[in-house]
């Protein structure tokens, strides 16, 4: 999920989830770090779900995602 660069700033993540969730709000991205590698933790809820995901901050890519339904 990670990586030793960082590309894309908090406001390009955002950008993607917003694409691939058009609903999303209250995003809240963090940045974490194992060891030398980094990634983005972007926690959000939409109408149907909150979501907890890891995104690589080179790609964007959702690394993993977790939905819990209401």
């Amino acid at each position: 999920a990670g990586s030793t660069m960082m590309v894309k700033t908090p406001e390009d993540i955002r950008q993607i989830v917003l694409e691939a969730y058009p609903d999303a709000r209250n995003i809240v991205i963090k940045t974490e770090k194992e060891g030398n590698n980094v990634h983005y933790d972007v926690e959000f809820i939409t109408a149907r779900y909150k979501v907890e995901a890891d995104m690589n901050p080179v790609t964007g890519a959702f690394a993993k995602r977790e939905l819990e339904y209401f």
